[in-house]
Parts: C-alpha cells; structure tokens; sequence
C-alpha cells in the first residue's frame, strides 16, 4: 500500500467565516512557506516539536520539501500544510503542519502522525479537524495510526484522546531532546 500526495484529497473547511485548507507540500514555494512559519514560531514550537532546530536554512529547507515529496510519494509517506485564507484575493497563510509516514517498526501497516499549529490558532478545532480527516482516511485503507507524545504533553494527550487515541499498555519509548530525557506515551487508533 502507498500513500500518495494525490491520494489524500486537499481538504477545505469553513468555521466560524474563516476557510482553512489542507494541502500536500510539494514544492519550493511550500518549501518556503513553511520555512517562514517555522522561524517566525521557533521558540514556541521547539519545546516539542524539536526537530525545528535542525531547519536553519531557507534555501536548504525548500529544495528538502521539494525531495521529500519525492521520497514520500515512493515510501508511502507526506508532508501537509495547514492554511487560512488571508484576504478575498484567495491568499493563504500556512499556520501549521502534519507529517505522516510509515513506522516499520510497529508494522507494515502502521503511519506515525506529528502535527503542529502556531499559538494564534490552537484551541479553535482546525487541528483536531484535519488529524482527524486524516486519520480516518488512513483507518479506511487498512492503516493503524500512532502519535508519540511526550507525557508531560498534556495538552496533546487529551487532544489525541478526543479524537478516540488510545494509549498502548505496554509500548514506550525515551526520546532525548531540549537538554533532557522525555518519556513517550506511544497512542493509537484502528
């Protein structure tokens, strides 16, 4: 089975009179984008998204979309942008992110989500809309969906609790990052 950037559907939502959009990330002006929202919302993201740290360079990190696109449409993996639309010019601002990609290590059939929203729009839903979208769509072609949270995240495990997660019993991992060990409540939904 292959995910592919065609077949998760971009995804339009109205909520409250504003349009957000879901997109796959393909190339360099995407590349772009979510460099510019990722520096502008650095420190904010790191405490748990660290892998922000690693993106340093604008010019580095828009060629890196464009062959990560590549690469995930062959592994079965896709970066998406989340968007509002800024003015009545059809204008969009991208304000967050989700990854999914295959886990081999939990199996064959398994994709591992990350997700992301800068501060201004949290709590408003958009997120737990288009992780749950997603999720769903990957449920319907056969695939089991994990997040790895950090257990002190607690707003991120009532998040994925929402939207019907559950914590496995037994798996966990450590994961080091921002000076210190984290232990990793590993959730999942079929």
């Amino acid at each position: 089975k292959k995910i592919e950037n065609e077949m998760i559907p971009r995804k339009e939502w109205i909520k409250e009179g504003k349009i957000y959009e879901c997109k796959p990330l393909e190339n360099e002006q995407d590349g772009i984008d979510l460099y510019e929202v990722i520096d502008q919302n650095r420190t904010e993201l790191q405490k748990w998204v660290p892998i922000v740290n690693k993106i340093v360079s604008k010019e580095k990190f828009k060629k890196y979309i464009v062959e990560k696109s590549k690469n995930y449409k062959e592994k079965g993996s896709i970066n998406l942008g989340i968007y509002i639309k800024k003015d009545t010019k059809n204008q969009m601002r991208m304000i967050g992110a989700i990854s999914i990609y295959r886990n081999q290590e939990y199996g064959k059939n398994v994709m591992e989500a990350g997700y992301w929203v800068i501060k201004d729009y949290r709590r408003r839903g958009i997120m737990k809309y288009y992780v749950d979208y997603i999720t769903t769509y990957l449920i319907e072609k056969e695939y089991v969906v994990v997040l790895k949270i950090p257990e002190e995240n607690k707003a991120s495990i009532k998040f994925a609790k929402q939207l019907k997660f559950k914590k496995h019993p037994k798996l966990t991992e450590t994961k080091y990052f921002n000076e210190k060990d984290h232990e990793i409540g590993i959730y999942y939904r079929k």
